[in-house]
Formats: C-alpha cells, structure tokens, sequence
C-alpha cells in the first residue's frame, strides 16, 4: 500500500512525532494488542482525520511486532482479504484492547489521568 507524499512528509514530522509519543504515554507505554511488550509506533486505525487525530477514534499505541502483524501479519492476510467487512470489526477490538490497556495504566500510576497536552505550533 502506497502512501500519499502528504502522508509521508506528515508522518516524519515533528508534530507527528509528539502526537505519536502521547499516544503512547496514554498506556504507560505498553502495546494495546501485547501489552508484555513496549508500545513503539501509534497505529492509524483511520486516515479520516489525518494531522487532526485522536486517541482511540483515530490511532493507537502498538509495539513493532504488533504493527507487523497488523499490516503484514496474520492479521494483515485476514483483513486485507476482505477489507470493507473485516476493517470495522478489527478495529473496534484494538480500541477494546486499548481501552483495557489505558485503564490499567491508569491504574497502575503509569501515567497521567486525562487528555495528553499538545503543543501548539
């Protein structure tokens, strides 16, 4: 799957970067699908609201192999087969996950309660 060049000039940039990394502190740092492992990349559940994204609707924190698996993996071979009637149903599992994930960093004292704060540019 091809990228736009707005895309990829997007997801190099420094805003994306702290986006990225506060959607990662919204689970203490751990992976919503392997939360055993560190959350290295926010996932684009969807590219609706692209520079405008929000935790949960939006992306989500996923550790490398997780992302893998989505894009490449097992799962990428499942939902790409049928990507219109599968998509909605994986994602609205990952946001589960990532709920339960967020509430016991929460709990936990992994991070703090609410919104993450960006900075305006």
């Amino acid at each position: 799957m091809g990228f736009s060049p707005e895309y990829s000039f997007y997801i190099r940039s420094p805003q994306w970067r702290e986006k990225s990394s506060n959607f990662r502190t919204m689970t203490g740092g751990r992976c919503v699908l392997l939360p055993w492992l560190s959350a290295d990349d926010a996932h684009h559940l969807t590219y609706k609201n692209l520079e405008n994204e929000k935790y949960l609707r939006d992306c989500v924190p996923l550790s490398r192999i997780a992302h893998n698996w989505v894009h490449k993996g097992f799962i990428g071979k499942w939902l790409w087969s049928d990507i219109k009637t599968r998509r909605p149903f994986m994602n609205f599992g990952i946001r589960v996950m990532a709920i339960g994930v967020t509430g016991y960093a929460k709990i936990a004292g992994k991070r703090k309660v609410g919104k993450p704060k960006l900075k305006r540019a």
